[in-house]
This record gives C-alpha cells, sequence and structure tokens, in this order.
C-alpha cells in the first residue's frame, strides 16, 4: 500500500499537504527509534544467556565483518570488544539518547537539532549490527527456542522502514544483503525465508 501512495505522490507523505510532511517525518522518526530499540533489546534477550564474552569474544557478524565501539564521549577511539559487551554499550548509549530532550524532543514546539537525522541513521546503523550479529552467530539457537519467525518478522519491518527513509549505507547492510532482498521482496511477513539458505 505504503508504494502505491509513493507512485502516486512521489516521495510526498500520503494525504498530507506539502508543508507538513517534512514534521510527520521528524516524528516518524522520533518514534521509531524507540521501537526499534525494545524490538533488538527482545531479540538480543532470547539469546543473550549464550552470547558470552567466551562464545563471542568479538561483535562480529562472520568472519569478514568486525564491529568496534566508540560513542565519541566516554570511548572516543574505537575498541574492539566482545559481542555482549558491544551490545551492552550501544543498548545504554541509543536509551541516553532518547531520554535526552536536546536529542529527542518530546515537547511542542521544541525544534530537534540540527543533526537530528545524523544521529537517527547512527542508531539504526548500530542497531542493524545487532541482527547481522544474531543471524550469523545465534541463528541456529533462535530457531531452536522457536523465536525465528519473530526474528524474521522485527528485522523485516526494520529493513523497509530503513530503506524507506535512507537511514543506513548500503555497504553496511552488506552482511545481510542477500535476506534482505529476499524478506523485502516477500509479499507478507507469514510467507517464510529460511536465512541459513542466504548466509
Amino acid at each position: 500500500q505504503w508504494q502505491l501512495w509513493r507512485e502516486e505522490r512521489g516521495d510526498q507523505w500520503p494525504g498530507l499537504p506539502e508543508e507538513l510532511a517534512p514534521r510527520c517525518r521528524r516524528a516518524c522518526l522520533r518514534l521509531t527509534p524507540c521501537v526499534a530499540l525494545c524490538r533488538s533489546n527482545l531479540l538480543y534477550g532470547i539469546i543473550a544467556e549464550f552470547c558470552t564474552e567466551t562464545a563471542c569474544p568479538v561483535m562480529c557478524a562472520g568472519p569478514k565483518y568486525e564491529y568496534m565501539w566508540a560513542d565519541g564521549q566516554t570511548i572516543k577511539k574505537p575498541i574492539s570488544c566482545s559481542a555482549p559487551r558491544y551490545v551492552d554499550y550501544l543498548f545504554t548509549w541509543v536509551q541516553n539518547l532518547l531520554d535526552d530532550e536536546k536529542v529527542f524532543p518530546t515537547e511542542l514546539g521544541v525544534p530537534f537539532p540540527k543533526d537530528f537525522i545524523g544521529i537517527v541513521q547512527t542508531i539504526f546503523k548500530r542497531l542493524f549490527r545487532v541482527y547481522a550479529h544474531i543471524y550469523y552467530c545465534h541463528f541456529e539457537k533462535m530457531t531452536s527456542l522457536g523465536a525465528e519467525p519473530h526474528l524474521n518478522t522485527c528485522f523485516r519491518h526494520f529493513v523497509l522502514f530503513v530503506l524507506e527513509f535512507d537511514l543506513i549505507d548500503a555497504r553496511e547492510l552488506a552482511p545481510l544483503q542477500d535476506l534482505i532482498d529476499k524478506l523485502v521482496e516477500r509479499k507478507s511477513d507469514k510467507e517464510r525465508v529460511d536465512p541459513m539458505e542466504l548466509l
């Protein structure tokens, strides 16, 4: 349905006067990082007891992609760390941003910061890494626990939002690009895709 709206109206939001579209876009970008964090947190929580310092000494998505952590404040220079430590740093960092009224204002009329889009892009780029790590390192465990459909559905919604708002550079999506292509071309959340065939 959204694709039809876009084809009819170009990049304008459906049914909105042109002057309101940017505000609605910002409002959507204001709310969705919170949802994305909650879903990532819930999914990671399923396999957290198996994602340990010993089992996952490096935050990665397979052998080709390692993710280093830096927040620009307490850790200014990127450091290599275990997956659980990276995820802890990440979830804390995102939550602190979401709680910061200067970054994510909740009062009507309070302007968003000038670098707001860049902040949202960084949040989604880093949350994507949690999905990439889960798919590459813990997918079999997710499947055995019966959580695969939830993982695929949440990831599909995450990706559709990312693509709609152009939030993550294609190079960052590379570890899961084949899976993304399959999930995006699905007609519904009920149509099953086996990620292990694509990784």
